[in-house]
């Protein structure tokens, strides 16, 4: 009789939807955070990381276990996840082995930085959590958006742009393989700086010879009509403002570079910006 019942309560478990097999989800990466809660699978998630911002009501209060690069297993273990969703900039590589070693359930995608990858993690995630169906959903709204800013860009022209990242006083381009990369080209712009595989270091000499028609400079806060001249001379490019007849716009980081399901409706408001600032 016993074994009976073993068996019973062993496929009862089984039979489980995959949904309601995960109730402690930690997720590590502002893309996975957006995807999960955009899944509708935002009660499950116990802890994020610092890189994870939005949406910002419902994170309000959830653990934070450092950044994604840069995790504690220790810290993390603790609050005894039955699943771990992280992007592949997991680290360091020492815990991500750690991780693995603990049985925890742990699903690793590629970081979305284009369209192929951004559709991989939604469907991957998806599955993982059972919410098939959530998935295609989630996908097509964020197709539909991504549609939308491809046709407004095409219909008002490709801008050549370079995109920017920069702290202590160094500043960085943003090649192939980048989010910065990939928002301004879903935004109908032309990369002067494609041929850099990554973000490189750049001088105020190399952008001015590239002579693009807009700068882009990622910020974790930006200031809509904020001042550009003090931030470029924080990140060494204090000349630049005054010598390049380029049009220079500072955009947040969270919502145009983080690759999830708002990318859609970021790709199109940058285009925005792109025709307004040809006419």
């Amino acid at each position: 009789m016993m074994r009976i019942v073993s068996i019973t309560l062993f496929l009862s478990v089984f039979a489980l939807p995959l949904a309601a097999q995960y109730q402690r989800v930690v997720t590590l990466g502002g893309p996975v955070t957006e995807i999960v809660f955009a899944l509708g699978a935002g009660d499950q998630v116990v802890a994020v990381d610092s890189s994870s911002v939005f949406p910002e009501k419902e994170i309000d209060g959830l653990p934070v276990v450092g950044y994604v690069a840069a995790v504690g297993a220790e810290g993390l273990l603790g609050l005894e996840p039955d699943l771990i969703v992280a992007t592949s900039r997991l680290g360091p590589p020492a815990v991500v082995e750690q991780l693995k070693s603990t049985g925890v359930p742990l699903l690793i995608v590629d970081s979305p930085n284009d369209i192929p990858s951004l559709k991989d993690a939604v469907y991957q995630i998806g599955k993982k959590l059972g919410r098939d169906t959530e998935a295609k959903g989630l996908w097509s709204k964020i197709d539909r958006d991504l549609s939308a800013a491809n046709q407004f860009a095409e219909e008002h022209g490709s801008p050549t742009v370079v995109f920017l990242l920069g702290s202590r006083g160094a500043a960085m381009a943003a090649g192939t393989d980048t989010q910065g990369g990939g928002i301004l080209t879903l935004a109908g712009g032309k990369n002067l700086f494609s041929d850099f595989n990554g973000y490189k270091p750049i001088t105020e000499e190399a952008i001015l010879a590239a002579n693009p028609d807009i700068i882009l400079v990622g910020r974790h806060q930006a200031m809509p009509g904020e001042d550009v001249g003090p931030y470029m001379k924080r990140i060494g490019l204090e000349r630049l403002a005054e010598s390049t007849q380029a049009e220079i716009f500072m955009i947040g980081m969270s919502e145009y570079l983080t690759f999830g399901p708002r990318t859609g409706q970021a790709a199109l408001k940058l285009a925005e910006l792109f025709a307004d600032s040809a006419k």
